[in-house]
């Protein structure tokens, strides 16, 4: 499992800095892709 780190915060904070003013983004959600929770797993196929 691969954890959000600062730098992948920092890159999408630069990335709405740098839209235009008519952008308006009202909403950002961001999550890891292997998020694991109590309920769900997440099930890697190993290396080939």
């Amino acid at each position: 499992m691969t954890p959000l780190v600062a730098a992948d915060i920092a890159e999408v904070i630069g990335f709405v800095a740098s839209r235009p003013s008519h952008v308006n983004l009202d909403q950002i959600i961001i999550r890891p892709r292997d998020q694991a929770s109590a309920t769900r797993r997440a099930n890697h196929p190993g290396p080939r």
